[in-house]
Order: C-alpha cells, then sequence, then structure tokens
C-alpha cells in the first residue's frame, strides 16, 4: 500500500501555502533525478491560490524549474479557452500567463470541441506521445494536483458515474450535473494508476 500523510491545517490560505512548498520540492527533486518534472493541474479555489503564489511569491518562483516543466491538466468542463468556467483559463490567468513556460510546455484539453469523445482521444494521444507510451501503457505524473467537491467528486469523477469503471483508457469523457450556470456539461479525465507523488486538498469544516 502506498504511503499516505495526512495533514490539518487552520485554514484555506495554510492548505495553499503547504501544497505550494510540496510543489516547489517535488518539482526539484524530480528535475534533479530525471531531468524533467511533469504535474497534472487541476481547478478549484484552492488550487487557483496555489498557482498564483507559485507566480507571484518570488521565493518560490524562483525555485522551480520551469524550463524543466510539462504542464498537464487532470480534467477540463465543456468549454473553450476563455470560458469563465474553464480550467485552463482559471490556470492560465493565476499561473500560466505570468511565468517562464513555453507554449509546447502547456498541453490543455480541447473542451471546445463539440464532440467531448473527440477531445479525450486527442489529449490521450498526447499524453501517450509526451511520455512515450505505448498502447496498454499509462503515464506516471512526478505530481498530480486534486481537490474534492461537496459531494466527493475529483477529476470529475462523480460518484455514480460510468468514468469510475472505466479501466482501459488513459482519458475518456464524463458526464455531470450540477445546479450551477452551465447546468449539464461534459467533462474529461484521465486515469492515475501511476504516478510519483498526489496531492489531495479538502477545504472545509467537518
Amino acid at each position: 500500500m502506498a504511503n499516505r500523510n495526512v495533514e490539518l491545517f487552520a485554514d484555506g490560505m495554510e492548505i495553499a501555502r503547504r501544497a505550494a512548498d510540496e510543489v516547489v520540492r517535488i518539482a526539484s527533486e524530480a528535475a534533479a533525478a530525471r531531468g524533467a518534472f511533469t504535474i497534472a493541474l487541476s481547478g478549484g479555489s484552492t488550487p487557483k491560490v496555489v498557482y498564483a503564489l507559485l507566480a507571484e511569491n518570488a521565493a518560490l518562483r524562483n525555485s522551480l524549474p520551469w524550463n524543466k516543466m510539462k504542464v498537464f491538466f487532470g480534467d477540463e468542463r465543456h468549454v473553450g479557452p476563455g470560458h469563465a468556467d474553464s480550467n485552463f483559463q482559471m490556470a492560465s490567468d493565476a499561473m500560466l500567463s505570468k511565468v517562464p513556460l513555453q507554449p509546447k510546455q502547456i498541453h490543455r484539453i480541447k473542451g471546445e470541441y463539440p464532440d467531448a469523445a473527440q477531445a479525450a482521444v486527442e489529449y490521450e494521444a498526447t499524453i501517450q506521445r509526451e511520455f512515450g507510451l505505448k498502447d496498454g501503457e499509462f503515464p506516471r505524473f512526478d505530481l498530480v494536483l486534486l481537490g474534492m467537491g461537496s459531494e466527493g467528486h475529483t477529476l470529475s469523477l462523480f460518484p455514480g458515474t460510468k468514468a469510475l469503471r472505466e479501466t482501459q483508457r488513459i482519458v475518456a469523457r464524463n458526464w455531470d450535473y450540477f445546479d450551477g450556470a452551465g447546468c449539464k456539461q461534459c467533462r474529461k479525465h484521465y486515469l492515475y494508476n501511476r504516478r510519483r507523488g498526489q496531492s489531495l486538498r479538502v477545504e472545509g469544516g467537518a
């Protein structure tokens, strides 16, 4: 069984600061050991604060091996870049557009495609290419950032949805229903059966 470390924090900002420190530590270790750092970003309010800290805090920003980084996304809503609900747009506004990353280092899910299945197929091909994978192989990310919704979902894997039973694909489309603006949205996720590090950040009362 993988080692698990549970930490409790006073508030959301403390969670974000700890997460930012962990990103720097894991990124530095990966770059030193393998010459590259692969990270999968997530949406949500806490990750947004983490991204802002990494971009705007001089000590954190200057400690990251930006030129060794490959950025991916754990999920995306069925909207294009520029939309207020886009995980890519949020990450871009908070961090990606403010740091020394080249466009070729950032790999987003094409949420603007009318056919979500096509976006999933293309993103799976992107991951296979960037990780040098053969058919049937899964990527091993250095770090996967995760959050959790109020009903227990993470990476757009909602309770009772079909994607929870997917075992063969790296990337799959998934549908969920919710009450907020946008109503019915399609999201894509990819499966993290292999990863070196995982960070799950949950904020709220017990």
